[in-house]
């Protein structure tokens, strides 16, 4: 038959075929395509598509032979239907509907970053950290007054309500003047710190910690340290210093003058008898030189006295005149040794 080499458009032109398409139960034409069908199972596809450019089709006529013109108009919008659906592979009304579902997508996603830069902006953590050898005041959103000494970072919500503690995240050292809160809710004051957590109402203290050590000196008021990994907490009264050495959190409690601790706040240190190992340390966490002796017994060496901290070079000169050391820079380290 002359359908063998029918393409899709060449059906959608037949008569019998439209006929058939358009009325199913038209027995002649039902058979004469349901044979071929059987016949010729691997043109279903062209016969499928036919029949789907038959249904859309406007048509001028249904009788068995069309007139030129009506045949080239059906032509053509057998040729234009079959264009588009190539090249859009869709009725129209689902482009609209992908266009539309695209823009609502958009719209959402443009709501979510839009909702998503709001939250950041009103509850991303507030951060400052200092540099080496800077000295910074920072006042939180509760009013205490918290002064952070070099190479140290605070951290916390900006968010604080009633009934919520109040917290806070160090590394470093800082001095903390803590504004007592008469509140209904949660007035207390937490400072997180490496291996503990400082609980505090009213008071001042100042809490240095550098790696696995931490120091906790109490001026005033009351504290309670809640140590990680640990049951019991430790209560801290006025003049009071407790060492935290290690990541198992070694206690070490013992009295001494807050002023020893806290004099950094006033760019100077006061030294009693103290290891100029511990002196090393403070120069190296503080300012960010490395402290070399060139003999180990010097780390036992011990200082006394009140030495300006302006900056590590102020610190180094009034170091080397009170005490029979020599101090020697070289770049970023420092050699001390005994003077000769």
């Amino acid at each position: 038959m002359r359908y063998s080499h029918y393409s899709a458009e060449d059906f959608a032109l037949d008569p019998s075929f439209r006929q058939w398409v358009r009325q199913p139960g038209d027995h002649t034409h039902r058979i004469l395509w349901e044979k071929w069908l059987v016949q010729n199972p691997h043109r279903l596809a062209e016969v499928e598509e036919a029949r789907h450019l038959v249904e859309m089709l406007d048509y001028p006529g249904e009788g068995e032979h069309l007139r030129e013109a009506e045949k080239q108009e059906l032509w053509v919008q057998i040729q234009s239907t079959v264009s588009r659906e190539k090249t859009v592979a869709r009725p129209a009304f689902l482009s609209r509907l992908a266009g539309s579902v695209v823009w609502r997508s958009a719209a959402i996603l443009l709501l979510a970053a839009g909702i998503a830069v709001w939250w950041f902006l009103n509850n991303a953590p507030v951060q400052v950290r200092t540099a080496y050898g800077t000295i910074q005041r920072v006042v939180l959103p509760d009013s205490s007054v918290v002064t952070l000494n070099g190479n140290s970072s605070l951290s916390w919500s900006p968010q604080w309500s009633a009934d919520r503690p109040r917290e806070v995240w160090l590394e470093g050292e800082a001095f903390f003047d803590v504004t007592h809160q008469h509140r209904k809710g949660n007035a207390r004051f937490l400072v997180h710190i490496g291996g503990a957590t400082v609980e505090v109402l009213g008071t001042q203290f100042n809490v240095s910690q550098r790696g696995t050590d931490a120091r906790i000196v109490l001026s005033s008021g009351r504290i309670k340290l809640n140590l990680t990994g640990k049951k019991e907490n430790v209560f801290m009264h006025p003049g009071e210093v407790v060492d935290l050495t290690g990541r198992n959190g070694k206690i070490a409690r013992r009295k001494a003058r807050p002023q020893l601790y806290t004099a950094w706040r006033n760019r100077e240190l006061i030294f009693d008898e103290t290891p100029l190992a511990e002196i090393a340390r403070i120069i190296e966490s503080t300012y960010g030189r490395k402290v070399i002796f060139t003999q180990k017994e010097l780390a036992a060496y011990r200082i006394s006295g009140t030495i300006p901290s302006d900056s590590a070079d102020m610190l180094l000169e009034a170091l080397a005149v009170s005490s029979d050391l020599q101090i020697n820079k070289k770049s970023n380290t420092i050699l001390i040794s005994k003077s000769k």
